[in-house]
């Protein structure tokens, strides 16, 4: 079978020449229209609620704390992706925001559920706390090797960095 598509291609060159050209005019054009930018948007903005009760199992503290945080974060429209981790003793609730929303705003209506429900933890329960985690990342990350000395390195990082920057 392979071997007749092989003879097929050989003896029908032109349709291979059709298929490149077509395949030429086919990625042009997805290059010219598809948009493109140097710093695409992205919002890694999350709130992260934290607690803790020593000695209470992973399904006491699902039951006690996390499930209603959850459920009362999950009613909130600027909040999107709510990720759990329980430990023994532990959770931990990390709720992404959605883009545009205002990350003050929503830390405060994260601290009010918090206050809320503390009403009903236990007294000796640590009071869960939330805050804003701001992921970030380099555009660019560099790596330079040398057998030359470190303070040499330290030059040759500082002009690729004004290099960059300029």
């Amino acid at each position: 079978m392979i071997k007749k598509f092989i003879t097929f291609a050989i003896e029908k060159s032109i349709l291979n020449h059709i298929f490149f050209l077509f395949l030429l005019l086919l990625g042009s054009f997805a290059y010219i229209n598809i948009p493109k930018e140097i710093f695409p948007p992205t919002n890694l903005d999350a709130i992260e609620v934290t607690g803790s009760y020593v000695g209470a199992s992973p399904e006491i503290l699902d039951q006690m704390a996390v499930t209603p945080i959850e459920d009362d974060l999950k009613n909130m429209s600027a909040l999107s992706d709510i990720k759990s981790t329980i430990k023994s003793g532990f959770f931990r609730i990390t709720a992404n925001l959605k883009d545009g929303e205002n990350l003050d705003d929503v830390l405060s209506d994260a601290k009010d559920i918090i206050s809320n429900i503390r009403r009903d933890l236990p007294s000796d329960m640590d009071e869960p706390t939330a805050k804003v985690i701001k992921n970030g990342f380099p555009l660019v990350t560099i790596a330079i090797a040398s057998h030359e000395s470190k303070r040499a390195m330290l030059d040759v990082a500082k002009d690729l960095k004004k290099a960059f920057s300029s």
